[in-house]
């Protein structure tokens, strides 16, 4: 039935219909291991804060027998603040574990029996710890419980020394504090055969003092039981109970994690293995499907192609190749269409080629021509110069023999003539050199090269009245020597032209930065500047920015080209009255193929400041 669909449109559509469905299937498996591995993390981490929330309690109450056991104001007023947080955190660790049971049992853990265990025995070590606090508070401290009346008897009986002898009481006290210290049953036998045989000696006539030492005698047992209720040492008593009560609850946090994560991880691994299991299975059914559905396509046009190949290298065409029956409705059409195509190709490929062999043979005429033309304007820049510099010649000559003042100015203006037709030769020159030759980066020594500039021009008219300022920073620069010089020659010669000597300091700057990749040189000056209007025309040929313009007009024209050679940039910065800034910045063409790299878009106009 699905073949039985004859257009593209309808078969592509039940393909994609099909990748949808397995992409949405693997979306939601996605969605669901991320968010069951998202809420086992979680719980992990719930279960890991309750054990560091049991070990916080456990401080708590270390604490507690720390520090408030020897606090007088706690015996006084009954009241801690360790014992408040103690108590809160208890709460707080008990409401957490019922909701944490709850989340267990419904992912399956595993770990429910190990978690009621762990409760067991915090209800255990709580009780017991509730245990130890109140037999600590009976016990009492200094001048507060057992204790506290202990000592009250015993300074009362220091009180009546006319009546006991001080040194038997000191004696008394002495097996007393021998005990506490020490906690030796022996000096606790001491005390009491030693405060009956005072009592033994006194007689009724000393009943008062009589009651003082059986009150003392029994607050010393009764302190001596509490003491051995709690624990005389930590693995005794109370003490000892806690401390294994404690030791078991730390061994089973301990176990309670690592069995979790352990559980975790297992239940991950196993969602993870049934993801991509089902996964990988759309995925395999899906390219399956796609893979049947696209041959079924593209073969008529894989078909369609080869004939459409075989066409091209023949020009010929069997059209029995493409007659199939179960193709599409979209195949078919194509098909008639092509044929029709081909019927017309063929009657064209006779006339374009017989025009590409005419365009070849203009090619060769041009390109000829092009030779030609180079020829000539190298032969013809040699055979103008050599009559305008006899020329320039016989205009010195003339001038000095006839020595008329009168006359001098037009010897001046035919000299101009002829520096300008020099100037246009040279110009043309650079500009044909430049077209033409091949870009050779070599070492630059740029100060050298500006100083040479301006030597050369040092005979320009009113050029010593000007200022140079030279400044360039030390570095190796590559780039092509013979364009760099065009470029800063054209730059610095119109500088020098266009001076302005009607300020008191006319100056021309020359500023480059040699950094490791490229080049930046600045040329400044404070001339006659350009309007606005002529700026944005000022690198176009022949171009003048107006009549009274000293150049051939095709100087900033070779500025421009040689920049673009040299996969640079020429920026523009010029004020009427002001002045103008040129800034070039070029790429080091150091370990750089230049030839092979795209000729750039050089030119760049800023905004006068």
């Amino acid at each position: 039935m699905f073949w039985n669909i004859n257009t593209i449109g309808k078969r592509l559509f039940l393909s994609f219909s099909i990748l949808a469905v397995n992409v949405i299937i693997i979306s939601a498996l996605s969605y669901h291991f991320i968010s069951r591995t998202k809420n086992i993390y979680e719980l992990t981490k719930r279960i890991e804060d309750e054990r560091i929330q049991i070990e916080r309690l456990l401080k708590l109450d270390l604490d507690f027998l720390r520090f408030e056991t020897i606090n007088q104001e706690f015996y006084k007023t009954n009241r801690s603040g360790i014992l408040v947080q103690r108590d809160s955190l208890y709460t707080i660790i008990l409401r957490e574990a019922i909701l944490l049971n709850n989340v267990m049992f419904d992912y399956n853990l595993g770990v429910g029996k190990n978690f009621d265990s762990i409760n067991q025995t915090l209800q255990t070590y709580n009780t017991t710890f509730s245990k130890v606090k109140e037999k600590i508070i009976y016990r009492g401290f200094k001048d507060y419980g057992v204790e506290g009346r202990m000592r009250k008897f015993a300074h009362e009986l220091e009180e009546h020394s006319n009546e006991i002898s001080m040194i038997e009481i000191l004696s008394l006290r002495r097996h007393e504090k021998d005990y506490f210290l020490r906690k030796e049953e022996h000096y606790k036998t001491k005390f009491n055969t030693f405060a009956d045989s005072l009592i033994r000696k006194l007689n009724s006539e000393h009943s008062f003092v009589v009651h003082l030492l059986q009150s003392y005698r029994d607050n010393f047992n009764q302190l001596a039981a509490l003491d051995e209720a709690i624990g005389l040492v930590p693995t005794q008593g109370l003490m000892g109970e806690l401390n294994s009560n404690t030791d078991e609850l730390s061994d089973q946090l301990t176990s309670l994690v690592t069995l979790t994560d352990a559980r975790a991880n297992s239940i991950i691994r196993q969602s993870l293995v049934t993801c991509i299991s089902i996964g990988l299975s759309a995925i395999v059914i899906s390219f399956v499907l796609t893979y049947v559905t696209a041959l079924r396509l593209t073969r008529p046009i894989k078909k369609l192609s080869n004939s459409i190949g075989k066409f091209m290298v023949t020009q010929g065409l069997n059209e029995d190749e493409l007659k199939e029956s179960d193709v599409t409705n979209e195949i078919h059409s194509l098909s008639n269409a092509y044929i029709k195509l081909t019927r017309k190709l063929k009657t064209q490929f006779d006339e374009i080629q017989r025009k590409s062999q005419l365009l070849e043979k203009r090619n060769a005429e041009l390109q000829k021509l092009n030779e030609e033309l180079d020829r000539f304007i190298y032969s013809s820049a040699h055979d103008l110069k050599s009559p305008l510099a006899s020329m320039a010649g016989l205009v010195h000559l003339a001038k000095r023999e006839m020595d008329v003042p009168e006359h001098g100015h037009y010897f001046d203006r035919m000299q101009s003539s002829i520096d300008k037709m020099e100037g246009f030769i040279r110009d043309i020159t650079d500009y044909a050199k430049n077209k033409r030759q091949q870009i050779k980066p070599e070492k630059i020594n740029l100060q050298a090269i500006v100083s040479d500039i301006f030597q050369s021009f040092q005979f320009i008219p009113q050029a010593d009245l000007i200022t140079k300022n030279i400044r360039i920073s030390n570095g190796e620069f590559y780039t092509d020597k013979t364009r760099l010089e065009i470029i800063l020659k054209n730059l610095i010669s119109n500088a020098i032209r266009y001076a302005d000597f009607e300020k008191t300091s006319p100056f021309i700057s020359i500023e480059a930065t040699i950094q490791k990749n490229s080049t930046t040189i600045k040329v400044e000056d404070n001339g006659i500047g350009i309007a606005e209007e002529h700026i944005y025309k000022i690198f176009d040929m022949f171009y003048r920015a107006s009549d009274y313009a000293k150049g051939s007009g095709i100087g900033l024209f070779l500025v421009r080209e040689s920049a673009k050679m040299l996969r640079g940039t020429i920026a523009v910065e010029s004020e009427l009255q002001k002045g103008t800034t040129f800034i070039l910045t070029l790429p080091s063409l150091d370990k750089v193929n230049v030839n092979q790299l795209p000729e750039s878009v050089p030119i760049k106009f800023l905004t006068a400041s």
